[in-house]
């Protein structure tokens, strides 16, 4: 399924034109894929991010499951912020467990990396595999209060992008980008 959404360069808070494709696409095995694609439309460039907010649940609490990812750099924050500055984070670079983590971060990855991502449930009756594009080099874990689901969110540029250019993209006249990302949930018994 695609939706598009196209616009000139009359809005008021944006006076860009482009057009956006989002492609939602669910294979035999359960597989989702999302592609994103925008094209300026328009005679000039423009200034863009782009980001998905998904939550995710596996069926039991989040303190009975385990996450790894790659090594990457956690963002520090002010005032809930992006600073710019980062520091290494390794510590789901083997599964380790959500119990007791508390997290809204943003993590930066290596440019030109594929960012897969794994959460398992602790009795190992379900299975999450997530990845996406190295064109997403941010990705924010949130784990919200009740601790039933954690929002793994692909992001192009961290929040406030548009204030501290931090990973903010320019798309140039009749110029496209696609951005990919895609999960797989295995449940087992």
């Amino acid at each position: 399924m695609t939706l598009r959404y196209e616009t000139d360069s009359l809005h008021i808070g944006y006076p860009f034109s482009f057009q956006m494709d989002v492609t939602f696409h669910i294979d035999k095995t359960g597989k989702l894929d999302c592609l994103t694609s925008v094209k300026n439309n328009g005679s000039k460039s423009f200034p863009f991010g782009d980001a998905w907010h998904p939550y995710f649940s596996l069926g039991t609490e989040l303190h009975n499951q385990l996450l790894s990812m790659p090594n990457c750099d956690e963002m520090e924050h002010i005032n809930d912020l992006p600073s710019g500055n980062t520091f290494p984070f390794d510590h789901f670079r083997e599964q380790n467990t959500l119990n007791g983590v508390n997290l809204n971060h943003c993590f930066k990855f290596e440019s030109n990396t594929e960012i897969k991502l794994t959460l398992n449930r602790s009795d190992n009756l379900a299975t999450l595999y997530y990845q996406q594009d190295s064109n997403y080099p941010f990705t924010q874990l949130y784990i919200p209060e009740g601790e039933q689901t954690i929002a793994i969110e692909p992001m192009t540029c961290p929040a406030n992008a548009f204030n501290n250019h931090i990973g903010l993209l320019e798309l140039a006249p009749n110029e496209n980008q696609t951005f990919t990302w895609s999960c797989h949930a295995i449940f087992r018994g």
